[in-house]
């Protein structure tokens, strides 16, 4: 039997200061790539997608400021996980 974290952490802060600290946008229990991710600027314009996000946004030529995303999987059990 496996059993799943079904608990995702999404981080709240990315940090593009070339210290390889908080540079890449990871989803912590992230198990599978089946999860969709959006990430939008203040204004709502879609700056990333990708409908098999593998924990791997590392956002170059962006400003500092306020983002926003929608994530969702289907991974736990048949169960759609968003956030």
């Amino acid at each position: 039997i496996t059993n799943f974290d079904c608990e995702i952490e999404i981080p709240n802060v990315l940090t593009l200061n070339n210290d390889n600290i908080n540079e890449i946008f990871i989803i912590k229990n992230l198990l599978f790539n089946d999860g969709e991710l959006k990430i939008f600027n203040r204004w709502g314009n879609l700056i990333y997608e990708n409908k098999s996000y593998a924990n791997n946004w590392a956002p170059k030529n962006i400003s500092d400021g306020v983002y926003f995303y929608i994530f969702y999987s289907i991974y736990c059990y048949g169960n759609v996980v968003g956030k």
